[in-house]
């Protein structure tokens, strides 16, 4: 019987071989056919993940182990990804695709220095930070907590907007199993949830798809946080991590009514992105384009 920790194995690590092509308020399953002749010919490849397992009470780790030694002949031929980067077998690429949520994990857990040093500038505010590797290893009263965040700070701005606010929707956005989330908690026995950050490793938009990125979709803090620069620290130690994991841009969406927040992700150095929608011209009338797509460009720490 195959355990339950290797089958969430099997199938992160080949979903890797199909990046997520999704972005906010678009449709389709973003996969690239054409990459589908990478994949091992084993029987895991139809399989589903679980959202969680039920008989376990904690959740089952990750070995990148686990799944190389299901690779056989020429999945271990060396391939050129994408068309940059270094030359690298199928099985070192899931190995580094599937660990890069865990590495996180232990930056936050060793090596946090930008939310170290907000905790020391803030010793009236103390915070405790978690990050979930997945959406499917997030807790039911955690997602609701989380979704009920992005009602109360961003469904107005969705309501405004020709997307409009659907709640159906951004749940199952929300509930990505490529989404990683880094929730901030209040000490003590209720670790009540006062912000969070969620983010997908991700590929960019044309004319860059052939680039890995780090997208961020959601960043929410309560009112009590608001203000008070965590959210700067938050979006800093995303940076590090996505260059410790040999990605070198993050990109994230804003609605153009936001100011405040477009002006915040200025100052921490993002711009508008060539992949972001234009102002539309009809019969002499311009209409604005609800959102902006915005990236930034990270120094290369290799």
């Amino acid at each position: 019987m195959v355990e339950y920790s290797e089958l969430q194995t099997a199938y992160r690590a080949l979903q890797s071989f199909i990046p997520p092509r999704r972005r906010r308020w678009e449709e389709g399953p973003g996969e690239e056919p054409e990459l589908l002749d990478l994949l091992p010919d084993k029987p895991l490849i139809n399989c589903k993940l679980p959202r969680r397992d039920p008989s376990s009470s904690t959740e089952p780790l990750v070995f990148a182990d686990l799944i190389l030694a299901t690779l056989r002949g020429p999945y271990n031929t060396k391939v050129q990804r994408f068309g940059e980067g270094d030359f690298k077998t199928p099985a070192e690429i899931m190995a580094e695709a599937l660990t890069r949520p865990s590495k996180v994990k232990e930056l936050l857990e060793k090596d946090a220095v930008e939310l170290d040093a907000y905790q020391l500038a803030n010793p009236d505010l103390p915070l405790e930070f978690e990050l979930v590797e997945s959406a499917t290893f997030l807790r039911d009263d955690d997602f609701e907590a989380c979704f009920k965040l992005v009602e109360q700070t961003s469904s107005d701005d969705y309501k405004g907007s020709s997307i409009g606010w659907k709640p159906k929707q951004k749940k199952e956005e929300m509930r990505d199993e490529d989404m990683v989330y880094l929730l901030v908690r209040k000490p003590g026995a209720s670790k009540e949830i006062l912000g969070f950050l969620s983010f997908m490793f991700t590929k960019d938009d044309p004319p860059h798809e052939n680039r890995e990125v780090v997208y961020i979709y959601e960043i929410h803090l309560t009112d009590g946080l608001r203000g008070r620069g965590l959210g700067t620290k938050l979006i800093q130690f995303l940076e590090v991590a996505a260059v410790k994991t040999r990605i070198t841009k993050t990109m994230l969406t804003v609605f153009a009514v936001n100011k405040g927040a477009r002006g915040l992700y200025e100052k921490l150095g993002y711009s508008k992105d060539a992949c972001s929608p234009e102002d539309k011209v009809v019969r002499r009338r311009v209409i604005a384009a609800d959102y902006i797509i915005m990236s930034k460009e990270l120094a290369d720490g290799w």
